[in-house]
């Protein structure tokens, strides 16, 4: 237990939790926020949920629950006008506030649900993610057994909210691009002269093994020309493929590397993935293009084979960029 909790222990957690915004499904996140939680300033349980912030009130858009069954979220919601806490969290966006005292005895369905539960002192915070306008709001609880949260827990607590938001802001966004920690392409950035800013150990090691007398620092001077000059620039090599990602003008240039597959795809495939994109279901482009059902499933598995995409999303994706190569 860390009751005393201070910048130590809240660097290391800042730290674990953005490193577990990756690789990991909402589901997984979620979890895994409570039990850095629970190592930082030791809890029992916990649950959170997001809404917008146009109604506040509603609270429950999506909830995750910590060591409480799902069953709470259904006695919670019948009782939510009863708790004392929700005006004031609503009022008071990135304030944690703690409670450790008594039910009203006006509310006795409230106190109940406290006691089932064992929601003997919190806190709970609401904070706002500023890319979405989504609202956040996380509550955490101690038992009868256990001390009440102290000040410096409340501040600190606090203090990580913010970092707690970006973090599932990030898990998110890597979810609804279907990307996963051990997916993501190796990257370098360079400026306009060739010189690189910044890269992966990945993409490092690949330029290493197309080029071993590279001297480092700046870009293979095979490369400079076809990716500054082209912005559509891309180097086929022995070993590795290295590619533009950037527009034209953008400063630094961000290039990657890996391997290039054909995104060449047949008309037939053309027309099977244009309409499986919109929203068709495989019946409909069946009888719209004279297939069976199983020959369009093996059409848009060739498609997403040639266009290495996963999901309706991506496929989506490649064909509106509509790009003369789809790159892995």
């Amino acid at each position: 237990m860390n009751q005393q909790a201070g910048l130590p222990e809240f660097n290391r957690f800042v730290f674990d939790l953005y490193a577990a915004a990756y690789g990991r499904s909402g589901e997984e996140f979620h979890n895994h926020v409570f039990e850095l939680l629970n190592r930082f300033i030791r809890i029992q349980s916990g649950w959170w949920g997001m809404t917008t912030g146009s109604d506040q009130k509603a609270l429950v858009a999506k909830a995750a629950l910590y060591n409480l069954p799902e069953k709470f979220l259904t006695e919670y919601s019948s009782l939510i006008g009863q708790d004392v806490l929700v005006d004031n969290l609503n009022q008071q966006i990135g304030k944690t506030l703690a409670y450790s005292g008594e039910i009203p005895d006006e509310c006795p369905a409230m106190k109940a649900f406290d006691a089932k539960y064992q929601l003997h002192s919190s806190l709970s915070t609401t904070q706002a993610d500023p890319a979405s306008g989504v609202v956040l709001f996380i509550s955490v609880f101690r038992n009868q057994t256990q001390p009440a949260f102290t000040e410096n827990e409340r501040a600190l607590m606090e203090l990580a909210m913010p970092h707690v938001v970006q973090a599932w802001s990030q898990n998110l966004r890597l979810a609804i691009a279907n990307i996963s920690y051990n997916r993501v392409t190796d990257t370098c950035f360079i400026d306009s002269d060739g010189r690189i800013l910044d890269a992966s150990p990945g993409f490092i090691n690949a330029l290493y093994g197309e080029f071993p007398e590279w001297p480092g620092g700046v870009l293979h001077d095979g490369l400079l020309d076809t990716l500054l000059v082209n912005p559509r620039g891309i180097y086929r090599g022995k070993g590795i493929d290295i590619w533009r990602v950037s527009a034209a003008g953008t400063d630094p240039v961000k290039i990657q590397c890996g391997r290039i597959q054909s995104s060449t795809l047949t008309p037939r495939e053309a027309a099977v993935a244009a309409a499986f994109a919109t929203g068709r279901s495989y019946k409909e482009i069946a009888i719209t293009l004279d297939l069976s059902p199983a020959t369009v499933r093996s059409y848009l598995q060739q498609c997403y084979s040639k266009l290495d995409v996963t999901n309706k999303i991506e496929l989506g994706k490649a064909l509106n960029n509509k790009p003369e190569l789809y790159i892995n």
